[in-house]
């Protein structure tokens, strides 16, 4: 069985739909990547996307022993 998923239009100009907070949160990330291009950052940039953070951020705690484990090498 297959459920209609879709935009839903709500009060004060706000929307909901199935996944909307992956994919906000997805561009919302990659607008403040595009924006720090070529800009002269005095600090290391990292940007993952993760997956199971309804189940105990198991996507994140990999990423991050990831990024650690890297900023610690020499």
């Amino acid at each position: 069985m297959t459920f209609a998923l879709g935009y839903r239009d709500m009060r004060n100009r706000l929307a909901a739909a199935p996944g909307m907070d992956d994919k906000v949160g997805l561009w919302t990330v990659m607008e403040a990547l595009r924006l720090m291009h070529g800009l002269p950052l005095q600090a290391a940039v990292y940007s993952v996307s993760t997956v199971q953070e309804e189940v105990g951020l198991r996507g994140a705690t990999t990423s991050a022993y990831g990024i650690h484990r890297r900023s610690a090498s020499p």
